[in-house]
């Protein structure tokens, strides 16, 4: 895209003003972009055969068992050693690329320059063909922001195509998906090939960034521009990298990073010597204890010793958490219908039938019919049985828990029980005798109904 601002066309006018890479980049990429390969065939109608080395286009006649049978080949002009490939199989070797980035700093501006390297062969007894052509730039700024210029280029599902003629553009981290498809980031440098001699600016140098450290990051697959706009931003990060919390630093050496929530739990387990081996784990640890409104600046609580077993015992405490508090919201929705309800079976609360291990009572509210919901696992209040003009809810109680068994559904038009569940919508124990108790005091319901 077309720059914006003054400080995104001065970039451009850097990214047009770069030296071609340096000999010893170029002479590094050819050497260490490529495999060593070399491919044999046999000509054809001919009981000659020949081995061509793809590193530097060198051909002679071989033996094809003994080359194939060979773990590598040693090219005679170039020593590679390689391995041995039927040219059929192994066509793609002929022409090939490969990225290569270098970390420098140009004007004062710490820069990842992005490069193709390209190794082409052509079945003319020529040597082999070696291109470098520059394609993008990743500038990183000491305000922690990162502009990025690039040449333009198409992509697709099927294919990627860089115009390599074009002049520098702005461009943007660009990786996603679509439908069935996912694009990688076309700037996304840690999957390239790094160049080991690297130059760090005075002010990135200060904040503890050195080859060693680049290297590691490329290791730990940590995204090395957003690990420097990260630490350009927040000197704690350095901090973090240097007192041996490095799967924290990878945890929030990103963008949009959220290290002040979690800092002074940190400094506390710093200065008790625990080890955070789990960075992510630790994080969701401390964000549950904020939740449940637990003291985040105890050691006992921030420091455990068995952090699986204690994030265990705290996830299911905020379940339950959770399901209360969507349980008072659900009845506090539902506290519109709760007048309606009682008008509707008011003269139904009177009831009481009261057998040898079971009572059963109406219920008389809705959020009555919620607890009871809960408790049971059952959907009497989540499908609004409240609502139900023609229904009466009733619930047997045990006699010794004083808890409910089963929920009772009843039709007030033809007075048969509809249904009656139990906890997860099973038989309790005292089905049959909670079925038999209704029947026996039905006239009663019929009474209410017919003098109501």
């Amino acid at each position: 895209m077309k720059p914006r601002s003054g400080i995104e066309r001065m970039f451009i006018g850097y990214a047009e003003e770069l030296p071609p890479p340096r000999k010893a980049v170029a002479k590094w990429a050819y050497r260490h972009c490529f495999k060593p390969v070399a491919l044999w065939w046999k000509h054809r109608g001919k009981n000659n055969q020949e081995i061509w080395c793809q590193c530097c286009g060198h051909r002679e006649p071989c033996d094809g068992w003994l080359v194939m049978s060979s773990e590598v080949w040693i090219c005679p002009e170039c020593g590679a050693k390689c391995e041995v490939k039927n040219y059929k199989d192994g066509a793609i070797e002929k022409n090939t690329g490969s990225l290569v980035s270098t970390v420098e700093v140009f004007k004062g501006v710490q820069v990842i320059r992005t490069f193709e390297v390209s190794r082409s062969n052509y079945n003319d007894g020529g040597k082999t063909h070696y291109g470098i052509t520059e394609l993008f730039q990743i500038w990183l700024l000491e305000n922690g922001r990162e502009i990025i210029t690039t040449r333009g280029y198409d992509r697709n599902y099927n294919y990627f195509r860089w115009h390599y003629g074009a002049g520098y553009s702005i461009g943007r981290n660009n990786g996603g998906a679509g439908g069935y498809y996912v694009f990688e980031d076309t700037y996304n440098v840690n999957d390239n090939f790094i160049y080991p001699r690297m130059h760090i600016s005075p002010f990135f140098r200060g904040r503890s960034i050195d080859n060693d450290m680049i290297r590691w990051l490329i290791r730990k697959k940590v995204n090395i521009p957003d690990a420097f706009c990260s630490m350009a931003k927040d000197a704690r990060l350095e901090t973090l990298f240097k007192t041996g919390y490095r799967k924290l630093f990878i945890r929030f050496a990103r963008k949009g990073s959220d290290l002040d929530r979690y800092w002074k739990s940190i400094n506390i387990c710093h200065r008790h010597g625990y080890a955070i081996d789990d960075a992510i784990l630790w994080c969701d640890h401390i964000d549950m204890l904020v939740e449940l409104g637990m003291d985040i600046h105890n050691p006992k609580y921030i420091c455990p010793e068995n952090l699986r077993g204690q994030h265990g015992m705290l996830s299911k405490r905020l379940t339950k958490k959770r399901e209360k508090e969507k349980l008072e919201r659900d009845i506090a929705n539902a506290a519109a219908a709760e007048g309606e309800y009682r008008k509707m079976r008011e003269k139904f609360f009177g009831l009481l039938f009261r057998g040898e291990h079971i009572t059963i009572v109406p219920i008389r509210s809705v959020k009555e019919m919620a607890v009871e919901g809960r408790e049971l696992h059952h959907c009497v209040f989540s499908m609004k049985y409240y609502e139900k003009k023609d229904s009466l809810l009733l619930s047997a109680r045990s006699n010794d828990t004083h808890k409910p068994v089963e929920t009772i559904e009843l039709d007030l038009k033809s007075f048969r029980i509809l249904q009656s569940r139990g906890h997860c919508n099973q038989d309790s124990p005292f089905h049959n005798e909670i079925l038999s108790l209704m029947e026996c005091n039905m006239q009663e319901v019929k009474k209410l109904c017919v003098n109501g």
